[in-house]
């Protein structure tokens, strides 16, 4: 499932409430697009799964400070932007069709909501307040009438909105121009108290108060804060002086403040939603500033009622007035504040997949090193794959004696629980298709034990026949007029290779070895990629000569699985190699002489796994290695690259059983 955000183009607010929606997202396996042009470090880092575009999406409210809005220059600025309103609209049409997206979720820029209305993509806005209540509340008898006009607009453009959540600090005049409205709760960043480590970051006194003052995005003259650093119980961390005084840290301006929020004592800001919700949510004692004519003021203030560890201190002549309190601080937790994003996306997950498919079913292809989940729909008519995700278990790392480790235990628990969860969010039951770690494990039904606690599904532990059958299930499903070819699919623990002719299975081998069983044996070891390759390919070679394995049969290879995916992904300098209905082809020689370079000049590769982090060296080494002795042993010129594996394969079987293929 591939989604786009559209961040606001004000303040640092949404952007940080948008990237705690977007974690959740990745979190899940959903390919995350951002676009705005709000500074990078509030976003997660890019990944497979995320991706940033730095674009403008609207023109927010002006300001000259953080106390007033500029009136003036924002309606000034919001007829220019409108003067290039058509352009902007096909940029991100193009964008959306480009990038296949499936679902586009706004905060709460206006106009991607026409592009995406062009495409038939669904839009879910999410905020606190729209830009329409904000502008008909600065709108005087002075205002130009085009102004008028454009406001009466976005009203319009705002009431396509397929879904509307709501966060808390709103009201309903706040969110007047959103349809089908669903009350949400508490969208923030949150990090886990590490208030030892802030106090050595910024060699602190662990005996003082950490006061943190912060007026969101808008540079400030603070200096008439300097009265209540007369209070040495206290220390000071801002972004902008405060005269001379000794308990004051002066923070790095791109510093992320939302790692800070649950481990001070205190917060003092303005009014804004993401401080506030970030700090009701951590329970950290807020003082609080409100600005002169922002509409958003009335929403966000009234919410604070339900907060009592907390004032509101005013500005005096050049100074300020707050009480600060004296003693411990402790946190103060209410259920009203608590974060609800797991929630929130869960929500608009199960909405838009329940919307899109009238009936849906899923299947998990349970290996030795990854976990892979295919969501689909049960549509006679035809295949649709309503969301894809892959994830590395470890299962079978450091499997010992047939006994899964039990830190890989709790890992792959995890990790399959990820998935789970989505299916029971949508009332499925996935069938689990396990490979040969079930077979090997003797542990394995513990394992299962513990998962069917928590989880409905149905399990299947496949024999190794039967996991090639489906393997070759899937790519006979795409193989068109090719019908002679070599299916091979390398797992963790084994490796399936089937002989296909004339469209018919003729040999079966699944060989017991893979890349954990290489890793392992070669990850201490000295040796250079050309020592491992040629390892391998003996290894290789003794077994399927052993088996009497029929070899060069066919030029062709159909590759499936991840360590296929890995290979090409690296191949085309690509971040992620996302699945698609179709099979990509590749000249074996090129393929592997391309690989090889990276090797040789010691290249750095672009692919990512869905956690963000790069392929292990050593598995690239092995996954290149194993294709290299099969292209040497099988005699092979082409390899196509099947994104769908043994799970693909199970569905075809499926619709094969109720006559539907």
């Amino acid at each position: 499932m591939k989604v786009a955000f559209y961040v606001t183009s004000h303040g640092f607010g949404h952007a940080s409430r948008v990237t705690a929606l977007v974690i959740e997202f990745i979190k899940f396996g959903c390919d995350c697009y951002i676009v705005t042009d709000r500074p990078k470090f509030l976003f997660p880092k890019e990944s497979s799964l995320c991706h940033i575009f730095e674009r403008r999406t609207d023109i927010g409210i002006i300001q000259d400070s953080w106390k007033l809005p500029a009136v003036e220059k924002t309606f000034l600025a919001l007829l220019d932007f409108w003067d290039d309103k058509e352009r902007l609209i096909e940029t991100e049409r193009n964008f959306l069709q480009e990038k296949a997206i499936d679902l586009v979720v706004v905060d709460i820029p206006y106009l991607p909501i026409i592009s995406a209305k062009k495409l038939n993509i669904p839009v879910y806005a999410i905020t606190n307040f729209d830009w329409y209540f904000n502008y008909v509340e600065l709108v005087n008898k002075n205002t130009d009438p085009k102004i008028l006009e454009i406001i009466s607009e976005i009203y319009s453009i705002y009431q396509s909105c397929d879904k509307s959540y709501i966060l808390p600090f709103s009201n309903e005049k706040s969110v007047k121009a959103l349809p089908n409205q669903i009350m949400c709760g508490n969208l923030a960043k949150y990090s886990k108290p590490k208030r030892r480590s802030i106090c050595e970051e910024f060699n602190i006194n662990p005996e003082k108060k950490i006061a943190l003052i912060t007026f969101g995005g808008i540079m400030s003259d603070i200096s008439y804060f300097r009265n209540i650093t007369s209070r040495k119980d206290y220390v000071f961390l801002t972004n902008s002086p405060i005269g001379d005084a000794d308990n004051v840290v002066i923070l790095p301006r791109d510093y992320d403040y939302s790692l800070l929020i649950s481990s001070c004592d205190l917060i003092i800001t303005k009014v804004g939603y993401s401080t506030l919700a970030e700090t009701c949510a951590a329970g950290t004692y807020l003082c609080y500033a409100t600005r002169d004519n922002f509409p958003e003021d009335e929403p966000l203030v009234a919410e604070l009622r339900n907060y009592p560890h907390s004032q509101h201190f005013h500005l005096l002549d050049s100074e300020i007035k707050i009480d600060l309190p004296s003693g411990k601080l402790r946190k103060y937790k209410h259920e009203r504040f608590s974060l609800k994003n797991k929630n929130i996306f869960l929500d608009m997950f199960r909405s838009f997949l329940t919307d899109k498919y009238s009936t849906l079913n899923a299947v998990i292809d349970f290996g030795t090193n990854n976990s892979t989940l295919m969501i689909y729909s049960d549509n006679s008519q035809e295949i649709n794959i309503a969301h894809y995700d892959i994830r590395i278990t470890g299962i079978g790392l450091n499997l010992k004696d047939g006994l899964i480790n039990s830190k890989s235990f709790i890992l792959a628990k995890q990790e399959l629980s990820i998935q789970l969860e989505i299916c029971k969010e949508l009332n499925l039951r996935p069938k689990i298709l396990v490979t040969n770690i079930g077979r090997i494990a003797v542990n394995f039904h513990k394992f299962q034990k513990e998962v069917d606690s928590l989880f409905q599904a149905d399990w299947e532990i496949l024999s190794a026949d039967r996991e090639a059958i489906l393997g070759v299930e899937s790519s006979l499903y795409w193989s068109g007029k090719l019908s002679d070819f070599y299916n091979v699919d390398i797992g963790g623990s084994s490796t399936e290779i089937t002989l296909i002719k004339s469209g018919k299975i003729m040999k079966i081998i699944s060989l017991s070895l893979g890349i954990l069983t290489y890793f392992h044996k070669f990850k201490a070891s000295r040796l250079n990629f050309e020592q491992i390759s040629e390892l391998i390919q003996q290894d290789i070679e003794i077994k399927l000569m052993e088996s009497h394995f029929p070899l060069k049969e066919s030029q062709f290879i159909y590759g499936i699985g991840k360590v296929f995916q890995n290979l090409a992904c690296i191949y085309k300098g690509k971040l992620n190699y996302e699945p698609f209905i179709g099979i990509e082809k590749f000249d074996l020689q090129d393929f592997m002489f391309s690989l090889h370079n990276l090797i040789n000049h010691k290249s750095k590769y672009n692919y990512h796994d869905y956690n963000g982090k790069k392929l292990d060296e050593t598995i690239f080494y092995i996954s290149l290695g194993i294709l290299q002795a099969l292209n040497n042993i099988l005699d092979t010129k082409k390899l196509f690259v099947n994104p769908w594996g043994i799970e693909f394969g199970y569905l075809i079987e499926k619709r094969s059983r109720n006559n539907e293929v």
